[in-house]
């Protein structure tokens, strides 16, 4: 039986990492099996060899299915900086709201231009960089990229088909557009019933010519923070999707 609450932390890398990244995941596993703050949650860890990370994701996941130890898949980046806190909230976040695909926020590059690592979808249905963040509440978003994204069983296993082993990320053409792996995997979880979130409270540092996060992004393109009266409220290119 799945053991409630507990997570098993998956990478994806070309055989080198981060050092930031692991000190991360060392700090991780010090705290949560030491006394306070600990809370004993971490199942273990799955980290993939490969150079096509489509492939490398889906072979996490199905070594994840594998094996029965926990509630909770966290796919974290290996240039991504975070905490055990980090962790415990986006936990905590999905449970209290029901996500069973909840994303913290970072920031990478996309276009050129630095902006949070999220998608939107315009009316025609095609996927495309939010513009604008909620830094105080979980909200609804299209899609997300898997730098620091917790999934629960559930969702893998609604996904899973016995015959395909890229039942989960691929680059599915969507209205004539080659979609990412990550888009591909929010795009094939909605067919299941399964909507992607991102808690704007839970930031990460993403590791690109130096640590990317809200506070670069800022000075960078200045204000474009929105606070929104309701928590489910999208804002994407400027457009309030309900």
């Amino acid at each position: 039986m799945t053991a409630d609450g507990k997570f098993v932390l998956a990478y994806c890398h070309g055989g080198m990492v981060h050092t930031d990244f692991m000190t991360s995941v060392l700090d991780l596993l010090r705290i949560d099996g030491g006394p306070k703050p600990g809370r004993q949650l971490f199942a273990g860890q799955i980290g993939v060899r490969g150079l096509y990370v489509a492939q490398s994701r889906n072979e996490a996941v199905d070594l994840y299915l594998k094996q029965d130890v926990a509630e909770w898949l966290l796919f974290v980046d290996t240039d991504i900086i975070f905490t055990a806190e980090n962790v415990y909230a986006l936990l905590d976040s999905a449970k209290e709201h029901g996500g069973r695909i909840m994303a913290g926020v970072y920031f990478g590059y996309l276009n050129g231009t630095l902006w949070p690592v999220m998608f939107g979808q315009r009316e025609d249905g095609l996927y495309q960089p939010v513009t604008e963040l909620s830094n105080d509440r979980v909200m609804q978003i299209g899609a997300c990229g898997m730098g620091f994204t917790l999934i629960h069983r559930e969702v893998l296993e609604a996904m899973r088909n016995p015959d395909d082993p890229w039942a989960w990320f691929g680059h599915d053409i969507f209205k004539g557009h080659r979609m990412g792996e990550d888009i591909t995997f929010c795009y094939r979880a909605a067919q299941k019933g399964y909507g992607t979130f991102a808690d704007g409270r839970i930031q990460v540092k993403h590791i690109k010519s130096r640590a990317e996060s809200i506070d670069t992004w800022m000075k960078s393109l200045g204000e474009h923070l929105v606070v929104s009266d309701e928590p489910t409220t999208q804002h994407v290119n400027g457009a309030i999707h309900e």
